[in-house]
């Protein structure tokens, strides 16, 4: 680690203590809606059972969850590894404004961990920063299903009467199979809403020895793991794909589209090419980030 600067941004802050108030409230006044635990009738219950359990282990390893009438809503410290230029957009106005929702294995939403060493893969860039934050992730559900098998969440939404996605995984990203989930293992929480989130730390890491470790952990880091899944199932087809007709009855030698036949203005320019003029447009991560806006403690 090269550097680290302490956050203090008041409107995310605000916004964090706002929405853990408002899940508190729902829990307590609707329980049957915003408490749900119907995985517990559901299969593989006892497996669902041991990821709660050490999910309620690592909260309690931190004094501000003892306290008797907030234990049921705890504060889990997690990161979120990415470049540092993004680390700084996050820090001045929050997880929604650099991204979408990642449509990931474990559901669609803002993916972290607490394991440190589990973000090795995710810190292989030019510049890359470990943002630490205080997250709410009020009634969590326990996940154990693998994404590329049936009845994943692989890009699905977020459990109704839940406010995240829990899951324990081993060193590729997948979750402990069942009867090996005592060894070693990660965790990965799934959080949907940006305001149960709140920047804390920014991180500066030094990568020089990144690629052996990150090799430990043998999982590649998808971008677009919906995609990536449905590229494998294609791949896995035989070959012999019945042709359609068009393919056996309809020769196509020569057909000229509509736009060809009926205007004789072949080289009209698109909208893009007349209007955009101002080809010199800086692209977001080069925008300058406004130290005004946010309070930095550093130490280099």
């Amino acid at each position: 680690m090269s550097a680290a600067h302490a956050l203090y941004n008041p409107n995310l802050v605000t916004n964090f203590v706002n929405q853990r108030n408002l899940i508190w409230s729902r829990i307590q006044n609707s329980p049957a809606i915003f408490k749900k635990e119907d995985w517990k009738n559901n299969s593989r219950a006892e497996e669902r059972q041991f990821v709660i359990d050490q999910y309620e282990i690592r909260t309690k390893l931190f004094d501000w969850n003892q306290d008797s009438l907030w234990s049921s809503l705890p504060i889990l410290p997690c990161l979120h590894a990415t470049d540092l230029s993004i680390s700084w957009k996050i820090s001045l106005t929050g997880f929604a404004t650099i991204c979408s929702l990642d449509d990931g294995y474990y559901g669609r939403g803002i993916y972290f961990t607490s394991y440190a060493t589990y973000t090795l893969p995710y810190l292989l860039k030019p510049k890359p920063s470990i943002l630490i934050c205080y997250t709410t992730p009020g009634n969590p559900y326990p996940v154990v299903e693998h994404p590329r098998k049936k009845n994943s969440l692989l890009g699905t939404a977020q459990k109704p009467g839940y406010n995240s996605h829990y899951v324990l995984t081993n060193n590729k990203g997948n979750p402990c199979q069942s009867g090996l989930l005592k060894t070693v293992f990660f965790d990965e929480l799934v959080i949907t809403q940006e305001s149960q989130v709140v920047p804390a730390f920014v991180l500066e890491i030094n990568s020089g020895n990144f690629a052996a470790l990150a090799s430990k952990f043998n999982r590649e880091v998808v971008e677009n793991p919906v995609s990536a899944a449905l590229t494998l199932d294609q791949s896995k087809k035989p070959n012999n794909i019945l042709k359609s007709p068009r393919d056996d009855d309809q020769p196509t030698k020569n057909i000229k589209s509509p736009r060809e036949d009926n205007h004789p203005n072949k080289n009209i320019k698109s909208p893009r090419e007349d209007n955009q003029t101002n080809k010199n447009i800086k692209s977001p991560r080069e925008v300058t980030v406004s130290s005004e806006k946010i309070i930095i403690e550093s130490t280099e």
